[in-house]
């Protein structure tokens, strides 16, 4: 049996909801036609660190990074922005995923991109 390498991280995956679709669509009205499976398409996965902190305690803390990334992903213009950038915010707006189960099976060197 081939053992396959894991790493030091959690993944945490974001799946947009309802909620997020009812903003992308209260904000432009061309996206009309968007369906929720479309947005769910391709979600972002956010490495995190094991072991520290447990997921959860690691999600309130970091939470509004990942919240900012997302809604900047569909609008650059905070003024179109939920108001409130809260932890309940960011909970209606994405399931939340974490798994310990992380395998790299990709060749060479990660490497980060900086902006």
């Amino acid at each position: 049996m081939t053992r396959l390498p894991t790493i030091n991280r959690l993944a945490v995956i974001l799946l947009p909801t309802q909620a997020c679709l009812d903003w992308i669509k209260s904000c432009v009205g061309d996206d009309d036609n968007l369906t929720l499976d479309e947005l769910r398409r391709e979600p972002t996965v956010y490495l995190i660190s094991e072991g520290r902190v447990k997921p959860e305690t690691y999600l309130r803390r970091h939470f509004k990074a990942m919240f900012e990334s997302e809604l900047g992903s569909c609008y650059t213009d905070p003024t179109l922005w939920p108001k409130a950038i809260s932890f309940a915010n960011f909970q209606k707006f994405f399931e939340i995923h974490v798994t310990s189960m992380v395998i790299d099976v990709g060749k060479g060197q990660i490497i980060k991109e900086e902006d």
